[in-house]
């Protein structure tokens, strides 16, 4: 599917008697007429270009050229067709462009009830190794934490993604404990207050942490077993989002499976999600999955 954002006040193309409310004149009218044609022509090119490659690949494909915002059409798309997974390219933007401008991969991610697949430049050249082919070893990892959607994940990936040749490893972080605070409301001070936590406590706190990390870990390789996959578990203390992307590229992972939380839009903005930084900065192809997601597709 090609999106074809309009490129009159986001609408369709207008009228002569739309342009005439809007005040254009006849030459205008034309010029976006023209316009329109172009994209028109450029899409069509570029959907047959699709199209022929899947046809080289003996892959059963149909598209199809919709306008509008590409987030809503892509989405809207996808609950229409009841797709079983999106796959959408990474443009790249920056910080700043993606607050401005929007994402299309993070709203889609965020928003489809489907696993979404973010595709960057892979580490193994085109050509080099088919991952069609059974005999292709693909390095994956699944990070995973102590969520229902982590669990939801894996499990969509056991049934649907991973194959026997593929090396699986499940990653799980455990984020560095910071010092407590506390809003002081004595009327004395402003601000927050630091919280008074012992070293031994401390100490107790990261253990249990690392010892129910071992344990979540101990599940999922015993599900990996069943399946019948050769995994392997890393437990790494620090950020998540720089654990996970180290890791993608020490490894030179092919592929990074995630679940998504499913944070609101001011969580997102203050806490910062996992899964959109993976999608932005991991060097290989993300799989966003979310808890709608558990269906399996073959």
């Amino acid at each position: 599917m090609h999106v074809q954002p309009n490129a009159f006040l986001g609408m369709d193309f207008p009228n002569l008697s739309d342009g005439m409310d809007f005040g254009l004149d006849m030459f205008v009218m034309e010029e976006l007429r023209q316009g329109y044609t172009r994209q028109e022509k450029e899409g069509l090119s570029l959907i047959n270009r699709f199209l022929e490659a899947a046809a080289e690949a003996k892959i059963p494909c149909q598209g199809e050229i919709v306008r509008g915002d590409p987030r809503d059409a892509i989405c809207r798309h996808v609950e229409k067709d009841g797709a079983d997974i999106l796959v959408l390219g990474c443009r790249g933007l920056g910080g700043v462009k993606r607050a401005f401008l929007g994402s299309v991969s993070d709203h889609c991610a965020h928003h489809c009830p489907c696993p979404v697949v973010v595709v960057k430049d892979p580490h193994v050249p085109q050509g080099e190794a088919n991952p069609m082919e059974t005999d292709y070893e693909r390095r994956i990892i699944v990070a995973v934490d102590q969520s229902y959607d982590a669990a939801i994940a894996f499990t969509w990936a056991v049934d649907n993604f991973f194959r026997c040749t593929d090396t699986v490893t499940v990653l799980h972080v455990l984020p560095r404990l910071l010092p407590a605070y506390t809003i002081d409301v004595s009327g004395t001070a402003l601000g927050m207050m630091p919280v008074s936590v012992s070293e031994a406590a401390m100490a107790r706190l990261s253990k249990n942490a690392a010892e129910a990390g071992e344990e979540l870990l101990r599940k999922f390789a015993e599900q990996a077993k069943e399946a019948n996959l050769n995994c392997t578990t890393r437990l790494i203390p620090g950020d998540p989002r720089e654990v996970i992307i180290d890791e993608c590229e020490r490894l030179c992972a092919t592929s990074l499976v995630i679940g998504s939380r499913g944070l609101g839009p001011i969580k997102r903005a203050i806490l910062g999600s996992v899964s959109d930084h993976c999608a932005h900065n991991a060097p290989c192809p993300v799989i966003i999955v979310k808890p709608l997601s558990s269906k399996k597709i073959v």
